[in-house]
């Protein structure tokens, strides 16, 4: 009887968000991505990733320290001058030489799962509502908080009616439904680590990552 082996990339549980948030004169786009970090046979991410630690304590995932949450905010004021703000696992990565190789590291990470196929995403079932997802995903912040729109706006609620029903309830005062929360979020998380959701939401932060990284090289490396 002959066995094929299992195709494993080393990275499982990917899960991805797209946030905004509005104020006068601003916008606010937020894109997330999470993922666990393994060392397989071609690729020993878990130890490249223990090593930037280890010079940088401060990146440690506070949640599961063989998890990563790789973000990059853009700001855009009045529709004109824009901002952007990488981060791994909630800390700022300023540009600069010293940190390089982890901005390298990041954007490596996201382009690998961008070409992901279908059966290379591996998501335990037990993942979906667990800590690094329902706080570790936005990385510190409660999912929930964006279920109800408290936070800002998930992409994928965007039109759903979500949020309308959650006003309801709040305008309601003694008759929220825990339950009905507790429901959205778990359909929620499932979505957010739909295969296809995070493969196209890794392309898109990676075209983020690599304009960032393009920039940077542009005006400190060149």
């Amino acid at each position: 009887m002959r066995i094929n082996p299992l195709s494993f990339t080393g990275i499982k549980n990917v899960g991805y968000a797209k946030i905004s948030n509005e104020a006068p004169g601003i916008h606010v786009s937020r894109n997330i991505m999470n993922m666990e970090l393994t060392d397989d046979d071609e690729n020993k991410d878990l130890s490249e990733f223990r090593k930037i630690v280890k010079e940088f304590p401060v990146l440690k995932n506070d949640f599961d320290d063989k998890f990563v949450n790789i973000e990059l905010t853009t700001v855009t004021y009045n529709h004109a001058d824009m901002t952007f703000i990488p981060r791994l696992n909630g800390q700022s990565v300023p540009a600069s030489e010293q940190t390089l190789p982890v901005l390298n590291f990041m954007r490596g990470l996201v382009d690998r799962v961008s070409k992901f196929k279908g059966k290379d995403f591996k998501t335990d079932p037990w993942h979906y509502y667990s800590p690094e997802t329902y706080n570790g995903l936005i990385y510190e912040e409660n999912l929930s908080d964006y279920i109800t729109g408290m936070s800002g706006e998930l992409d994928i609620l965007k039109n759903s009616g979500i949020y309308e029903s959650f006003e309801d309830y709040f305008e309601k005062e003694g008759d929220f439904d825990k339950k009905h929360l507790v429901e959205t979020t778990e359909a929620v998380a499932e979505v957010l680590h739909n295969p296809q959701y995070v493969h196209n939401g890794s392309v898109y932060l990676g075209a983020l990552l690599k304009g960032y990284s393009d920039l940077v090289n542009d005006k400190h490396f060149s």
